[in-house]
This record gives C-alpha cells, sequence and structure tokens, in this order.
C-alpha cells in the first residue's frame, strides 16, 4: 500500500507541476502579447508609420520581449543602461508615468528618438520597409554587439512581423 501511494503522489505531483508551467508559460506568454499590443498603440499614437513601428518593435522583441521591467544594469523595453537609464526614470516622473510601464517607455522612447537620434527618428515616422526600419533602429540606436549581424537579424523579424500587425 506504501508503494502504491508513493506512485500515486508521485503522479499527481507531476500533474500539478506540469500544469502549472504551463500556467506560468500561457500567462507570460499573454503578458507578452498585450505589452506587444500596447507598444503597437502608443508607436502609432506617437506618428510612426506601420512599418516603423515594426522596426522598433523587432528589436523590443530581442532586447527584452516586450517586458517594461526587465534587466538589472540593463532595464526596460529597450534595455537602458547608464545615464540613459536614468533619465528614463527622471523623464518618467516628471511626465507622470511609471518608468516601469509600457507607455512611460515608449513615451522617453520617442523623446530620446526626437531630441537625440533626429535622422532615425524621420526615417521611423515616414518608414515604408520593416526590414529598414528594424535595421536601422538596431544599428543606430540599440548598438548591439556583432552590430551588422544583430541588425539583419531583427530586420527580418521586422518584416515578418509587419505582416502580422
Amino acid at each position: 500500500m506504501n508503494t502504491i501511494a508513493k506512485r500515486m503522489f508521485a503522479v499527481i505531483l507531476t500533474c500539478v507541476m506540469a500544469f502549472g508551467l504551463f500556467t506560468l508559460t500561457q500567462t507570460h506568454e499573454t503578458y507578452a502579447a498585450s505589452n506587444k499590443t500596447a507598444v503597437y498603440n502608443n508607436l502609432r499614437k506617437l506618428g510612426y508609420s506601420k512599418a516603423g513601428a515594426a522596426g522598433i518593435m523587432a528589436n523590443i522583441k530581442y532586447e527584452s520581449n516586450y517586458n517594461p521591467r526587465v534587466g538589472g544594469a540593463c532595464y526596460g523595453l529597450v534595455q537602458w543602461t547608464g545615464s540613459r537609464k536614468s533619465n528614463l526614470r527622471r523623464f518618467c516622473a516628471r511626465k507622470g508615468y511609471s518608468s516601469a510601464s509600457v507607455k512611460g517607455q515608449v513615451a522617453f522612447l520617442d523623446h530620446e528618438l526626437k531630441t537625440s537620434y533626429r535622422g532615425l527618428y524621420r526615417s521611423l515616422k515616414t518608414a515604408k520597409s520593416a526590414s529598414k526600419a528594424g535595421y536601422r533602429f538596431c544599428y543606430d540606436f540599440e548598438r548591439p554587439a556583432a552590430r551588422s549581424s544583430q541588425s539583419s537579424r531583427r530586420a527580418s523579424f521586422a518584416s515578418r512581423l509587419v505582416r502580422s500587425l
């Protein structure tokens, strides 16, 4: 009897753990999907073209998977660091946003583009190619290691992403 009870307990525990992991994955995917929609809607309200928004979003997918709270030294949707991370927090506090929110981070991203990346800002507002927008945002704004190959990867993702928006 003791062996049967142990086996049943093991089966039940396995089922509970599997269900719990499935629920956690579903919750994370739902969270990412709702943030993805919020990022897109905020970018479009700020006047970015559909292709420009897709280019930015492709990079956000790679940087944070649409999670505005992700990170440590690097933080947020586009992984701000150092003084830019501090500027994000100050900007959001001044404007009445939470620096951990999609809305606050997209507003700060727009501010940074308008003030420090004017050429990129203009091109993203009028972009007709999501691929080019994704490449330029990665190359000029994100500037990751392996810049060229990462920019190409994100450009490819942006061209697929724009079709689903």
